[in-house]
């Protein structure tokens, strides 16, 4: 694939990617990065092994992309090793196997562009190939089965259970209203509880959190972790509509 280098304006974002024995994603990845109309100061790739990066020519690139190498396979691991190096006051956390729309990072930006002190944390729309949320099949058991509700509920102590919320047991409920799973019109989800992996915060503002009590096996548990961690310290956890991406 031949990329067409522009000159494009430069967003004050970092972005870090981990990424494991996944090189066909990865470059699918940082195709849909360059066709975007803005772009960020820099990517930085966080791997395992050399060939995590087998398909990645620097030079075909517009973006500025620093590969890096972990010492351990662990995604909290090279996360953190990742955003140690970033140098952007804005950073965006993103998997290895999404593909981004050509306005991502200035969606992204724009809730920040007033005031990038801002206590947020930005949220993804995350659609798979048929254009639908990736919890499309789980709010249409929750909106179709009345025993698929009774669950949920017992499992919430019978309170009401909201918008991307925590449920008393400890379970994630992504609950989405209509308007945001259906609809192209600009809207956001604001003061959710919780978070999935594509997100976008101030690094300086953020509170820092350590993973030790984790399950280091279930590494994805800690974006909910994290951004749960940081509702509860007052941060305002915003879903954007107009920030879309792709599960390849």
């Amino acid at each position: 694939m031949k990329i067409i280098r522009q000159n494009k304006k430069k967003l004050p974002m970092s972005v870090v990617c981990t990424t494991h024995r996944r090189p066909q994603q990865l470059f699918k990845l940082l195709n849909t990065m360059e066709k975007n109309l803005f772009l960020p100061e820099e990517v930085i790739i966080i791997g395992t092994s050399i060939n995590d990066f087998s398909m990645i020519n620097n030079k075909k690139y517009t973006i500025k992309l620093k590969k890096v190498i972990s010492s351990k396979k662990s995604q909290v691991f090279q996360r953190n090793l990742g955003i140690s190096q970033a140098r952007s006051q804005l950073l965006i956390q993103c998997d290895d196997d999404l593909l981004l729309d050509r306005n991502f990072f200035l969606n992204i930006y724009k809730n920040f562009q007033v005031n990038i002190n801002k206590n947020y944390i930005i949220g993804s729309k995350i659609l798979t190939s048929k254009n639908n949320v990736q919890s499309e099949r789980w709010n249409k058991a929750y909106d179709n089965f009345i025993f698929f509700r009774i669950i949920l509920k017992s499992l919430n102590n019978f309170k009401k259970i909201n918008n991307m919320s925590l449920l008393s047991s400890g379970r994630i409920a992504p609950r989405l209203p209509m308007k945001l799973r259906k609809y192209k019109t600009h809207f956001k989800l604001k003061n959710v509880e919780w978070l999935s992996s594509t997100i976008c915060y101030n690094l300086k503002k953020i509170n820092k959190i350590k993973f030790n009590k984790t399950n280091k096996n279930k590494s994805y548990y800690e974006d909910v972790y994290f951004t749960h961690y940081n509702y509860k310290k007052g941060f305002n956890l915003i879903l954007d509509s107009r920030v879309i991406c792709y599960h390849q």
